[in-house]
Formats: C-alpha cells, sequence, structure tokens
C-alpha cells in the first residue's frame, strides 16, 4: 500500500502577547487563532521560553489559549507548532508559528484578553493521608 501524504498545514497565528508586547499578569493567556480542524493524535504543542534560552513545549492543548503562571520576569519568546504524537511524544512537527518576543512582569494590572481558560486548582484527594502515631513502650 502507497502511505498517504502528509496533509499540508498553515501555521497558527498567534494573538497575544504580540511581537514586541509588554504584559504585566501573574497568569498570561497565550491565545492564536487556527482554522483547520485537528485530528484525534494532533495538537497544539504551545512552547514557551526566556529569550536566549533553547525553547521549551510547555503544554499540548486542543484549545486556541494556554494560561500559564509566571516564573521569570523578563523578555520571553512563544509560539504555537502544530504537531502529531502519542503519550507526551512528538511523532511528526505539521506546522509552527514564528516566534514573538514580550516582556513579562508580574506587577501592575492586568493586560491582554481576559483568561477564559480554566486556571488549575488544588484538589484535596477524595481520601486524604492519615497520620499514624506509633506509641514507644
Amino acid at each position: 500500500p502507497t502511505p498517504s501524504p502528509t496533509p499540508h498545514y498553515k501555521a497558527p497565528r498567534l494573538v497575544w502577547p504580540r511581537d514586541g508586547d509588554g504584559t504585566s499578569v501573574a497568569y498570561l493567556t497565550l491565545a492564536w487563532e487556527w482554522d483547520g480542524v485537528l485530528a484525534e493524535d494532533e495538537y497544539f504543542d504551545v512552547r514557551l521560553w526566556r529569550l536566549g534560552a533553547p525553547k521549551l513545549g510547555i503544554a499540548w492543548t486542543k484549545r486556541t489559549q494556554y494560561v500559564q503562571r509566571a516564573s521569570e520576569e523578563g523578555w520571553h519568546s512563544w509560539t504555537v507548532a502544530i504537531v502529531r504524537g502519542r503519550e507526551g511524544v512528538v511523532l511528526e512537527e505539521l506546522a509552527e508559528a514564528e516566534p514573538a518576543d514580550f516582556r513579562w512582569s508580574v506587577r501592575g494590572k492586568s493586560e491582554g484578553p481576559a483568561p477564559t481558560a480554566v486556571l488549575p486548582t488544588r484538589q484535596a484527594p477524595p481520601q486524604p493521608p492519615t497520620r499514624v502515631a506509633v506509641e514507644e513502650p
């Protein structure tokens, strides 16, 4: 059988933050647009790194937004790639947006689109751990 050709994908378009922007938020909503439909084994690979550091993939998602908690202030770069993968392993990169550089600080008021993605919340385990005191004779 002849293998089917890899479909051609247009790169996502980065919406926020844009190249050269500055933002002062503790939780940054990275937002992008894409007109296609992801297959079951395809994901957006969100990549965020400090300017000058190696590119770092931080999450796979099927949504066109991702909320990241601030770690370090300063200049950062970000992009989104469309990847085919399984169990956290990229099998094929199908398209990638041109990276955008932005300055991120956590002081000041929120800028950019309001976060619509659900922020992670801490939940207590259903069975809280118990402590067993051992009495010495």
